[in-house]
């Protein structure tokens, strides 16, 4: 299992992630328990009735082998989500992604799922809400400004007089030269000061969909 560094808040909120993989983690779609206990009852009572080692799912033209092993670590990850509150799941293919606001519980699982479990993501230090953690090269930046929507001209024009304020990634920078596409949200550029911010915000306006502020801090490779 690989342990790696959170460097923000997941949705804003959680301060660890935990992926786990299964064969059936699909039926922990949204995190919907009595759909999940209806399901992992039917795979038991198909191994009480038939006391095969492999179990058998029919997904329309296809039929997936489950082994035992797979429906007691599914089990055991559905008992704990019954146990603990204030978590979010995201499934992926074969892939359960879980973010959650404390870690006692995750390592636990960990212990209990033992190689299913890929990747623990967890901070070196306390995350604030609307902080982002980097690496020692963002020193003198204080700031991040993430897009919602299209950018104004107005700061097109700026952005390209003033690059000695802002650091902007090269799809950004494409963006930002290109006078007929203006869509960039969810991308994000950096400042140095609050100065800058009451600045771009004239222009900007609803523009901006968060505000980060920039925790310079040595992370592990």
């Amino acid at each position: 299992m690989k342990r790696l560094n959170t460097n923000k808040l997941f949705y804003g909120k959680y301060s660890y992630k935990l992926i786990w993989v299964s064969p059936i983690a699909n039926w922990f779609r949204g995190a919907d328990l009595p759909y999940i206990r209806e399901t992992l009852d039917s795979l038991q009572r198909q191994y009480n009735q038939e006391k095969q080692t492999l179990l058998k799912i029919h997904l329309w033209a296809k039929t997936i082998n489950i082994s035992l092993k797979d429906l007691h670590y599914a089990q055991i990850m559905y008992s704990a989500l019954c146990r603990n509150k204030n978590y979010r799941v995201r499934v992926e293919g074969k892939t359960m992604i879980i973010y959650a606001e404390q870690v006692d519980w995750l390592l636990e699982l960990i212990e209990k799922l033992g190689n299913t479990v890929e990747e623990l993501w967890e901070p070196n230090t306390l995350i604030q809400p609307n902080t982002v953690i980097m690496t020692p090269k963002m020193t003198g930046w204080e700031y991040r400004l993430t897009f919602k929507g299209k950018i104004p001209d107005e700061f097109k024009r700026w952005a390209l007089k003033n690059s000695d304020k802002i650091r902007i990634g090269p799809t950004l920078r494409d963006i930002i030269k290109t006078e007929t596409y203006s869509y960039a949200h969810g991308l994000y550029f950096y400042v140095k000061n609050e100065k800058t911010i009451s600045l771009v915000s004239l222009m900007l306006g609803n523009s901006i969909s968060r505000i980060d502020k920039i925790i310079v801090e040595e992370q592990n490779e």
